[in-house]
């Protein structure tokens, strides 16, 4: 369909880079990295500025374990665009895999911040550098700055609505280890309850909680979220295998 949206575009005089980066992702996706190298060789040959395009190119590097041409290809595209957080996100990812250093990942998370000043997720890597360096009350800050983010950004009921609270959940699990680190036990508490009400059907906010409550010894609140925990996770395998199980009777593998 992507093929043939291209091909319409084309006959019309219309520029078809748009259509033809979706197409090359979904190559991707679909590990046909030759045919997507050469659809995306045709669109940064016409159009050499695309951050988008140089994104997809460093996604093709990792594919196919080119790391070096693949940051490569990341930091062409941040230098482009500093506002792609994918690309942010891609790079100090690699970054991090080998072995980069923390005041570079730092300088370009600054500098994604200032692009990006209202993006949630950015505030949220900035909460765990600054966590790294033992910086604990702009850790809390950064990560205070990323839950207003989140609750300005996306109402109640869109499609992002799931994503936005699992990132609401980590951000109070953060903001609860912070506490702890600072012996402030209480708001600790608050905060790993925070995060289990924020996604009720995920079992990793009940582990932290449960592992939260043995330390000053709640033995039975600690036995009682390590179970919920449990139970929502076999809640999970139970579906995942429902799903194996009609794929296999429909012929699928």
């Amino acid at each position: 369909l992507f093929a043939r949206a291209i091909l319409l575009q084309e006959i019309q005089g219309k520029i078809s880079t748009e259509t033809s980066l979706s197409l090359v992702q979904t190559l991707i996706d679909a590990d046909r990295l030759q045919e997507a190298q050469a659809k995306l060789d045709v669109v940064l040959h016409r159009e050499p500025y695309s951050a988008i395009g140089h994104s997809l190119q460093g996604d093709l590097y990792l594919r196919m374990h080119q790391m070096e041409a693949a940051m490569t290809s990341y930091q062409q595209a941040f230098e482009i665009d500093p506002t792609q957080v994918s690309v942010y996100i891609a790079m100090t990812n690699e970054m991090r895999r080998q072995g980069g250093r923390q005041d570079h990942i730092l300088e370009l998370l600054e500098r994604a911040i200032k692009a990006n000043p209202d993006e949630a997720m950015l505030a949220l890597a900035f909460g765990d550098q600054a966590e790294r360096r033992g910086e604990a009350d702009a850790a809390v800050d950064a990560y205070q700055s990323a839950l207003d983010m989140f609750e300005r950004f996306v109402s109640p009921g869109t499609g992002n609505q799931g994503a936005n609270d699992l990132s609401r959940a980590y951000a109070y699990a953060r903001l609860a280890g912070v506490s702890e680190d600072k012996r402030l036990l209480d708001p600790a508490m608050n905060y790993y309850r925070a995060s289990v009400a924020a996604v009720g059907d995920q079992p990793w906010p009940r582990v932290l909680l449960g592992e939260a409550l043995r330390r000053p010894a709640d033995t039975k609140g600690a036995i009682e979220a390590n179970e919920e925990a449990s139970v929502i996770a076999s809640q999970h395998l139970d579906r995942d295998m429902r799903r194996a199980d009609l794929a296999c009777a429909w012929g699928g593998l």
